[in-house]
């Protein structure tokens, strides 16, 4: 049984990339830049981001949202 997925059975998926807490203006950012700077964080983005592109595979943004109801 081969359990490898193929390109078109698999997408990258990003969930709630926000740039609050991802970019150096970000309101966030000084609360999270040294742990992001320990595990390398940006680094890891681009690099997957990179292969993702260079193999061809899908990739999306999954945006958190709410209404002022709190409803979807």
């Amino acid at each position: 049984m081969d359990n490898r997925y193929t390109k078109d059975q698999t997408a990258l998926l990003f969930v709630d990339p926000y740039n609050d807490f991802l970019s150096d203006g970000g309101k966030l950012w000084p609360y999270v830049r040294e742990a992001a700077a320990e595990v390398g964080l940006l680094d890891n983005l681009r690099a997957i981001t990179a292969a993702t592109r260079k193999a061809g595979i899908l990739m999306r943004d999954a945006f958190h949202t709410a209404t002022t109801d709190r409803t979807l």
